[in-house]
């Protein structure tokens, strides 16, 4: 026998119960991995104990690894085409048309995408972002924080140690960085900005592909340096049969020695000042070549590679000299890195005054006019400044990257001109200048804010800043954390007002404006939602204490989505578990809605025992859960008319007739979604074990509604099928 067309499947009574189950299949693994991680740690089981900060930190390592373990899979199934993505944005011919992906392993449920896995990604960096500068501004955190610092990460000092006219400016920095808490946390944040680009950045030998391309000597010719300069030169000398170097001033040197297109004066000297000095130009090709070759110097930097990595990279290619020139790099990197390299190499940084005069020469090198737009990058990067190194950025890290480089490097000299000011040279200081970075902003403690609501309306960035998770880790860095949160949970509570569909978010207007604190993030954005409902978790069990704030309501708002979400995705074992994280009333009352129609009674068990050991009052939701669905029903009552006297019988047609039959279908139908709520909500009530007083006054009090709505029969055959 056939089935009927209109018949319903399994299949389709679950998607009716669980119409978000698609969604939940594609991060189900995750979302519960991040449930389970949260009951591992959840304070609300240690009531009696006191707050172990360390287990704080372990727990935002766990949110990371959840994330690096996603994205490791996603990396084989689109890690190619991510890189070819990368490659051909970096290009600037991104096509308008995207390949099919792959379709995800099991482990990841559904199909997933390239678009799946730069998510993640960016996750991953969130939580790694937040695990750092939570270290480095809670310092309870971690009680050994400071001398890890100072053994560890930032050199192998005395803690007692300190800053003498003897020191080096390696031992100045390493203490500049463990001394004041601003200049740690901005070194945290450089640090991770480099770990980011250097993860999830494309490779380095493909951003530099295209200027290979153009420079027109292929991959095995990089070590033969400006090849087509050099033939120039040499044709030069050949016509005029001069066995010496190729003098610049030579008469008619200017109108014969042009480049191939005949538009530019060639230089006449091949060593790496010539183009400076001689204010000419290089062919065309030997240009893309120094561009392709500066371009890499950048990106290593940029990435914090070691200076053995740069050297190793530049002798390759027999340039050894652009590695010498940026010596001065170690100044940041690790004593171990230091140690690796000969004394020789290390002795120009054991004087103060040459690591300040290496910076300021630099800066002059970077704002030379003959220089091009890479190698002024460098050497402004390395140099603090900004203006030089803006024209190669292409990304929201990459202008925070030299934001935070220069504010960094401003507030060292500040630092040297405090504690060691006699061993700078008048002369050195007052001749050659070195940026300044103060115009962001007076106030240290506003500058974060002022530096990434920057990229929010700049033209580069402001695209990628809309993104949720570049928008969190703006607010992660300037440190408004908290506002975020809430400015999102006051558009949950609008878009409540305004769509209708939730009875769980007070419906509210709100004006958010268009400020940094500022939530993009679209109400169907489940991954976000999860992200920022565990940061709120991790806030709350650092001691932060946002109930008697005024957002309030409105954290408890975004807690209460992601609740939301766990039960339409299916998830209803989860929901104890989150809404014993927010307030007591809010508790009750979002408890009392989302778990008011689920029908099994064995899982309905499972949630009393999951919300006593959490702590959380089951009487005190269930009444609430009466409560709301009673309030909900009397809005409409009012409306009712006087309900008519019971009559079972059917009218007498003739006062003479003594017999009458009893009315067909004299039991009322009319029960409402309402009421049938009510219904369930006494299938809860006989769950509670020993509340026999409870119990009957409860039974009571649905019996007298359905009694008043003259449907007693049907409402009493509803409650006897508890």
């Amino acid at each position: 026998m056939g089935s009927s067309p209109d018949a319903l499947t399994a299949g389709d009574v679950e998607e009716a119960f669980h119409p978000l189950r698609t969604v939940a299949d594609r991060v189900g693994q995750q979302v519960e991995q991040f449930a389970e991680t949260l009951d591992k740690y959840n304070v609300n089981k240690r009531r009696h104990k006191p707050v172990d900060h360390k287990r704080v930190l372990d727990l935002v390592g766990d949110y990371r690894g959840i994330a690096l373990a996603t994205v490791e899979r996603l990396e084989k199934l689109h890690g190619p085409e991510l890189q070819d993505r990368l490659k051909r944005k970096r290009d600037r011919h991104l096509e308008r048309s995207s390949r099919h992906s792959k379709t995800g392993d099991e482990d990841l449920g559904l199909k997933t995408t390239v678009a799946d896995l730069q998510r993640w990604q960016l996750e991953a960096q969130t939580w790694e972002l937040l695990e750092v500068l939570l270290q480095a501004r809670y310092p309870e955190l971690r009680p050994d924080l400071r001398s890890e610092t100072q053994k560890s990460d930032e050199g192998d000092i005395d803690a007692t140690s300190k800053v003498h006219r003897y020191s080096s400016e390696s031992e100045v920095w390493t203490r500049f960085v463990v001394e004041d808490d601003l200049a740690r946390e901005r070194n945290t944040v450089l640090k991770w900005l480099m770990r980011c680009a250097d993860n999830s950045g494309p490779d380095i030998n493909t951003i530099i592909e295209h200027l290979e391309t153009d420079a027109e000597r292929g991959t095995g010719l990089w070590a033969h340096g400006w090849l087509y300069t050099k033939e120039a030169v040499k044709a030069q000398k050949r016509l005029r049969s001069w066995p010496q170097a190729l003098d610049p001033t030579s008469p008619g040197i200017e109108n014969t020695h042009l480049s191939a297109d005949q538009s530019d004066t060639l230089v006449t000297h091949l060593d790496p000042d010539a183009t400076s000095r001689q204010d000419r130009t290089l062919e065309r090709q030997d240009q893309n070549f120094e561009n392709a070759t500066w371009l890499a110097c950048w990106q290593m930097i940029r990435r914090g590679k070691s200076w053995d990595t740069i050297r190793e990279w530049c002798q390759e290619r027999v340039e050894g000299w652009r590695a010498i020139s940026l010596q001065g790099h170690l100044l940041r990197l690790s004593t171990s890195d230091m140690g690796k390299l000969s004394q020789d190499t290390t002795s120009a940084m054991t004087n103060l005054q040459s690591g300040s005069m290496w910076r300021r020469m630099c800066y002059a090198a970077a704002k030379n006019t003959s220089s091009s737009v890479y190698e002024s990058a460098v050497y402004g990067l390395l140099a603090g400044d900004i203006d030089t190194v803006e024209g190669v950025c292409r990304s929201w890290d990459d202008f925070l990257f030299i934001y935070y480089n220069g504010l960094l490097l401003h507030q060292f000299d500040t630092y040297l001109q405090s504690k060691l000011a006699s061993r700078l040279s008048t002369t050195i200081t007052t001749k050659f200048s070195s940026p300044s970075c103060a115009v962001f902003h007076d106030d240290p403690n506003m500058v974060g804010r002022v530096l990434v609501d920057k990229l929010r309306t700049k033209k580069l960035t402001k695209k990628e800043a809309k993104d949720p998770m570049k928008r969190l880790q703006g607010c992660l860095i300037a440190d408004c954390f908290f506002e975020f949160v809430a400015s999102y949970g006051k558009a949950l509570a609008g878009e409540s007002l305004t769509q209708g569909k939730s009875k769980i978010i007070p419906p509210k207007k709100h004006d958010l404006g268009d400020g940094i604190n500022t939530a993009y993030i679209a109400f169907e954005d489940y991954d976000s939602l999860r992200v920022l409902t565990h940061m709120v978790f991790i806030f709350q069990d650092l001691g932060v204490d946002f109930r008697d704030s005024a957002h309030c309501s409105d954290i408890d708002n975004v807690v209460v989505a992601y609740i939301d979400f766990l039960k339409l995705a299916g998830k209803t074992g989860l929901l104890p578990l989150y809404a014993s994280r927010i307030s007591s009333e809010r508790m009750e009352t979002c408890l009392g809605r989302e778990l008011n129609d689920i029908p099994v009674p064995q899982e309905r068990r499972m949630l009393v025992e999951l919300m006593k050991q959490l702590n959380i009052n089951v009487i005190s939701v269930i009444m609430m859960q009466m409560r709301l669905i009673i309030n909900d029903i009397r809005p409409y009552r009012a409306v009712y008319q006087r309900a008519k006297d019971f009559s079972v019988l059917e009218d007498s047609n003739t006062s003479q007739q003594m017999i009458r039959p009893i009315r067909k279908n004299f039991i009322g139908q009319d029960i409402s979604d309402d009421e049938q709520a009510l219904l369930r909500c006494f299938e809860w009530v006989v769950l509670l074990e020993g509340q026999w007083f409870l119990t009957m006054a409860t039974g009571t009090t649905i019996y007298r509604h359905f009694l008043s709505k003259s449907c007693i029969i049907d409402g009493h055959r509803g409650l006897m099928l508890t």
